[in-house]
């Protein structure tokens, strides 16, 4: 399971933030290291400067020193630690639930926290700017091991055939030949 936030300041883009399974075990069995006062408040006083509210930092030190913590409860500690200064409207879903994973820049949430899809806009202009990035590296790449055959990448025909394509699966297609996704 992954928490799942609609980011701060977007247009319905998509956060995920997942515990570690350190996290489960620490809250669930605590962590020796903050059984020192000194190192625990070193810890809160780190996270109230980071940002969070000094209840949210005494609440995730808190379940460091003791454990105790069930997997519901790691949850939203997570939520409300992390996930919170990332985004808002947390849901806690099943990784399995999600659209194809290539286009998670383009993930956007429906109306009222509804499920993530992909805005195919969006994933048109994601996917030609992955493209460009990729062959520069390539080009990079070559040039720093002096290959002296250049990389060909017609970066106009790679943007008409980018915003041609119909469906995500077209679209994926659409990468030059010889250069690593």
């Amino acid at each position: 399971m992954v928490i799942l936030s609609t980011a701060h300041g977007t247009r319905n883009e998509m956060v995920l933030t997942t515990p570690t399974p350190e996290i489960f075990r620490e809250m669930s069995e605590g962590n020796p290291l903050f059984r020192s006062r000194a190192f625990a408040q070193e810890q809160l006083k780190r996270n109230v400067d980071e940002g969070r509210s000094l209840e949210v930092a005494e609440r995730w030190v808190e379940a460091k020193v003791r454990g105790g913590k069930t997997t519901a409860e790691v949850y939203g500690l997570v939520r409300d630690r992390d996930a919170a200064m990332l985004g808002h409207s947390h849901e806690l879903v099943d990784p399995a639930e999600f659209p194809d994973p290539w286009f998670f820049g383009a993930w956007v949430r429906g109306g009222n926290s509804g499920a993530v899809v992909i805005d195919f806009d969006r994933a048109v202009r994601l996917q030609f700017r992955a493209i460009a990035q990729a062959a520069k590296a390539e080009r990079d790449r070559r040039f720093a091991e002096l290959d002296v055959d250049d990389l060909a990448f017609d970066r106009e025909a790679f943007a008409l055939a980018v915003r041609r394509a119909a469906s995500l699966d077209e679209l994926k297609r659409v990468w030059p030949e010889g250069v690593p996704r």
